[in-house]
């Protein structure tokens, strides 16, 4: 009796220290059960196309069957983290931070910088999609399509949002209130429409977390005897770039400062105002 606990306690150590390897249809249907069983959604054959092709980049896929240490322990190429450490940094933060909109079907997440172009290319001015980051742990990006004044398809995505950002802010409120100043505009939301063309107070009025303020004059005063504020994301974007520039900072602003500022500043001036960062910060 003992040796055969013995062996058989040998044959499970064995077995953990060398895992066997598994298909790439077995790894895929494992991940979704993942998601399902944990955020409440499955992936769809996007997601996992998108998870496949990560998966099997370079050398990686061998005769139909990838290793626990590709999957596992090894770096993915120019990262320093291993696809599994990727991966559970996105279930981390959709449980905590943006679980309604992952279980809703709004975040699109698992699609590569080249896919979400062929996307957006062809749709109305303003349409946005949600993707997690492949470069930051734990993050979540916007990108958007518009049109320069020649008819050029322009592509802008945001520095993606982490846990921390989101302690701060809910994901849907930044979706609401985010602003972009680019050169000679005042500052102005440009998400208009979730991709396909879902209007964006549709897709996500139901997840704000309160209503947006209405601007109140520098003499109101809230129940304390305070200027009400709130946090305003803002983008600006140069003329020369199509990237945004300082893209996740969140700005304490009131919203009779935020009035008067459009009222009575130049855009030049305000850009200015918000790219300035505190010598002490």
């Amino acid at each position: 009796m003992n040796i055969i606990i013995i062996t058989t306690l040998f044959q499970n150590l064995v077995f953990f220290n060398n895992p066997p390897s598994a298909t790439l249809s077995q790894l895929l249907e494992v991940m979704s059960w993942q998601f399902s069983s944990y955020v409440g959604r499955g992936l769809n054959s996007d997601q996992l196309n998108m998870l496949a092709e990560k998966l099997t980049v370079q050398s990686s896929y061998n005769d139909g069957h990838l290793t626990w240490a590709k999957f596992c322990k090894e770096h993915l190429p120019g990262k320093a983290f291993t696809f599994w450490t990727w991966l559970e940094a996105i279930l981390d933060l959709i449980k905590k931070h943006i679980l309604p909109l992952w279980i809703d079907g709004y975040v699109m997440g698992f699609v590569s910088k080249e896919k979400e172009r062929l996307l957006l290319k062809d749709k109305m001015p303003g349409t946005f999609l949600l993707r997690f980051s492949e470069s930051h742990l734990g993050g979540i990006t916007f990108t958007w399509v518009d049109h320069s004044e020649n008819g050029e398809v322009r592509f802008h995505s945001v520095e993606p949002y982490n846990k921390g950002r989101l302690s701060a802010l809910p994901f849907a409120d930044i979706l609401r209130d985010y602003k972009v100043i680019m050169a000679e505009n005042i500052p102005e939301n440009p998400l208009k429409y979730l991709y396909p063309d879902i209007p964006k107070d549709k897709a996500f009025g139901k997840h704000y977390s309160s209503q947006p303020c209405e601007v109140s004059r520098p003499t109101e005063r809230g129940d304390k005897g305070y200027v009400p504020s709130v946090f305003i994301p803002i983008s600006t974007i140069r003329s020369d770039s199509t990237e945004p520039h300082s893209p996740s900072d969140l700005l304490p602003m009131s919203p009779s400062v935020y009035a008067v500022l459009r009222e009575n500043l130049s855009p030049t001036t305000i850009e200015t105002a918000t790219n300035h960062r505190c010598p002490f910060c």
